[in-house]
């Protein structure tokens, strides 16, 4: 069927279905011509748009109106009601929410008064593992990091993670990890906890009781489906690192003993620490090859994953924002429009994480991150102790690469001209929050919903996706980088992700799965077909 005829029939059926009338909108783009079914009298921020290739010379954007939940697969004539296709789209969020839906349901992590014993116990854990000459003994590798920049302002809820008014990331998921343990231990045994009283639990102490230790493993493997996954392995991490022979921070301080309940007090502290300790490492050695992953970052995207070239989905994203532009209305909601145009195009180019894309500065004099070049290129140039892998690839050598050639017009005219309707005070960071209205910040901070706007984005004008986050892009580049390689050319993935070569490897090797099978079929293909 030709394009001109996909259009006659798809906008007379989906003029059947909807009720409406639909016309056909040329969009502005580069390379192929790209078209856009645009309902006379709907704003377009309530057209949902999907795609469909049609053939290498044109690409059709079939839109439907969500409250009616139809669209038109213009492929071969065939229609497909919207709402199976919305079905298959949502399909793996709510496998993913309810499998999630009876342990979210149970809020059982600890959280200790402000006055409690436990909070000094936490901090003081924290200065040992920060300090750069701690009084304690520490091995090389157990020592945290400082958070080489602000992205969060410090909060009652987030006490864990701050020591000092300085962040400390590492903190936030080794408290996540206590506090889930804590919490258990307080948890009714009706409920599968350990019943302890509240005013007993307040201490890091418990992490030497064996048999609290190991019921606590249980009970986590049996909520995973009795599963070893990721979780578990990072609770044997943290509290062998407290246990540790000569270096672990509980076995140096015998003090603690006392600060559990009377029936342990009789009990050797050194040998607690060591039977313990003995317990995880058998277990995480024991467990270590049947470690399953029960969330899988790149589910949301596996159907994207799957083609032969993802980030032509992502190219389709892209012209269907740009067709989104707003027309009329508060100014701020078209800068808020060329700044979502920038930032996936710089997430597509340069797949940094979260951090490092929220803090990217840009400065009118050219000395921030992000600056141009004599010849007109934009480039990044991030130190290497700003990133969260500094102690792999990142700390080899200093990131400075080029922006691709395809968001320099986007990125100059949203840095020129609409970045400055979005800003409420002198902020360096290229990537500012919408704020409209009389309020301002007294200091410019990172924009930290960053993230949620990326899923908010790709809820709406990705191919069949539920939402996922700036990460994502990095699954979707590197994926797209090999694929276009016929499989072999990882390095250059792992240059862009700014990762280590294995790293990458072990990540994506399962795009060589079927190696196997498809260099069979080219000895034994003639063979095969007979049977």
């Amino acid at each position: 069927m030709s394009f001109e005829k996909h259009m006659k029939v798809s906008g007379r059926l989906l003029a059947q279905v909807t009720a409406k009338d639909w016309r056909w909108q040329p969009v502005e783009g580069d390379g192929s011509p790209t078209w856009e079914l645009v309902q006379d009298g709907m704003p377009r921020s309530e057209v949902y748009a999907l795609g469909e290739v049609l053939s290498p010379q044109a690409r059709v954007i079939a839109a439907f109106t969500p409250a009616a939940l139809l669209e038109l697969s213009a492929v071969e004539g065939h229609r497909l009601d919207a709402a199976e296709r919305l079905e298959q789209a949502s399909m793996v969020l709510r496998r993913h929410r309810d499998g999630l839906a009876d342990k979210t349901s149970q809020h059982y992590f600890y959280k200790p008064e402000p006055d409690s014993p436990l909070r000094q116990q936490w901090y003081d854990f924290v200065r040992y593992k920060t300090d750069w000459q701690p009084t304690l003994v520490r091995s090389d590798s157990a020592v945290w990091r400082t958070a080489p920049f602000e992205f969060r302002r410090e909060t009652p809820k987030a006490w864990a993670q701050y020591l000092d008014g300085v962040e400390i990331p590492t903190a936030r998921f080794a408290w996540g990890k206590t506090a889930a343990y804590l919490g258990w231990l307080n948890l009714p045994k009706e409920q599968g906890g350990a019943g302890v009283p509240k005013d007993q639990v307040d201490t890091l102490a418990w992490f030497a009781v064996r048999e609290h230790v190991e019921a606590y493993v249980r009970w986590m493997v049996k909520r995973s489906g009795n599963r070893f996954n990721g979780t578990t392995f990072e609770f044997f991490s943290l509290a062998m690192s407290l246990l540790r022979l000569d270096t672990g921070y509980l076995q140096q301080q015998s003090k603690f003993l006392s600060t559990l309940p009377q029936e342990y007090t009789r009990r050797d502290w050194a040998e607690m620490c060591r039977d313990t300790f003995t317990l995880l490492n058998s277990l995480r050695t024991r467990h270590r090859k049947s470690r399953k992953q029960t969330r899988d970052p790149k589910e949301p995207l596996r159907h994207i994953l799957a083609l032969e070239n993802p980030m032509d989905m992502v190219a389709d994203m892209v012209q269907r924002m740009r067709a989104d532009r707003p027309l009329g209305g508060a100014p701020w909601r078209e800068a808020v429009w060329a700044r979502d145009l920038a930032l996936i195009k710089v997430l597509v180019s340069n797949p940094l994480r979260l951090r490092n894309i929220a803090t990217l500065t840009w400065r009118a004099d050219n000395t921030g991150q992000l600056y141009q070049r004599p010849d007109g290129s934009w480039w990044i140039r991030i130190d290497k102790e700003f990133f969260k892998n500094v102690r792999g690839a990142a700390g080899e050598s200093e990131y400075d690469m080029p922006v691709q050639e395809m968001a320099w017009v986007d990125l100059e005219r949203y840095l020129r001209v609409f970045r400055p309707r979005l800003l409420v005070n002198d902020s360096e960071f290229v990537f500012v929050a919408s704020r409209h209205g009389p309020q301002r910040r007294d200091r410019p901070t990172p924009w930290t919903e960053l993230s949620s706007r990326i899923v908010q984005l790709t809820r709406t004008y990705l191919w069949r996706c539920p939402g996922v986050g700036t990460h994502a892009f990095r699954h979707l580049v590197a994926t797209s980088i090999i694929k276009a390689s016929k499989l072999t050319d990882f390095k250059t993935a792992a240059l862009v992700l700014n990762d280590r070569l294995s790293t990458v490897e072990k990540n994506y090797l399962h795009l060589r799965s079927s190696d196997g099978a498809n260099r069979m079929n080219e000895l034994l293909g003639p063979t095969l077909r007979r049977m």
